[in-house]
C-alpha cells in the first residue's frame, strides 16, 4: 500500500508532483457566495496547480460551510429529536416534510436549509411552538371559526327586497 504523505505524478497533467501544502482556500457555494478559510491543507501539482482535497480537509470546508450558512449539523438534528422524543419519521410528519427528508439530514446526506434551520432552532427555544405546529393547533382556530361563520350565514335573514 502506498504511503499517503509520499509525493505522487499528477493525475492531471501527468508530469507535475502532487504535494501536501497548507494555504488559504476559498470556498464557493451555490448561491454564487463565497468565503476563504484561512490555512487548510491540499494536494496541490508543482506544475499545473490541480489540487486534490484530503479527507480530513473536506470535513473542515463542510464544517466550515455550515457554519457560514447557518444552517444546524446533524449532531443539533439529533439532539432535537431526542428533546422531542422523535424518531426521524414522526419528525418528518410533525414538521410537514416528506417521508425521507429528515432521513437524509441525519444520515448528512442532504442539507438543512438555512430557513429550517432557524425554523428548528425556534423550535428547540420555544417548545410550546413545536407543541402548537405538531399537533395542528391552528386547525382548532380554524375548526371554531368556520361553526361561527356557518351560524352566523344560518341566522341572517335576507331582506325581501332582495327577492324576485
Amino acid at each position: 500500500m502506498a504511503d499517503p504523505n509520499e509525493n505522487t505524478n499528477c493525475f492531471e497533467c501527468e508530469s507535475g508532483v502532487c504535494r501536501e501544502v497548507t494555504e488559504p482556500y476559498e470556498v464557493q457555494l451555490p448561491d454564487g457566495d463565497s468565503f476563504t478559510i484561512s490555512s487548510l491543507s491540499v494536494i496541490r501539482c508543482d506544475a499545473c496547480g490541480e489540487i486534490s482535497i484530503p479527507a480530513a480537509s473536506a470535513k473542515v470546508i463542510e464544517a466550515a460551510i455550515l457554519e457560514y450558512s447557518e444552517t444546524v449539523s446533524v449532531e443539533f438534528l439529533k439532539e432535537f429529536l431526542s428533546k422531542f422524543n422523535l424518531d426521524q419519521t414522526e419528525a418528518a410528519e410533525a414538521l410537514g416534510l416528506g417521508g425521507k427528508t429528515v432521513h437524509r439530514w441525519v444520515r448528512g446526506t442532504q442539507r438543512v436549509s438555512r430557513s429550517m434551520g432557524f425554523f428548528l432552532r425556534a423550535m428547540v427555544e420555544f417548545p410550546e411552538a413545536f407543541e402548537w405546529i405538531q399537533h395542528r393547533r391552528w386547525r382548532e382556530n380554524n375548526e371554531a371559526l368556520e361553526n361561527v361563520a356557518v351560524q352566523s350565514v344560518e341566522h341572517v335573514e335576507m331582506p325581501t327586497s332582495a327577492m324576485p
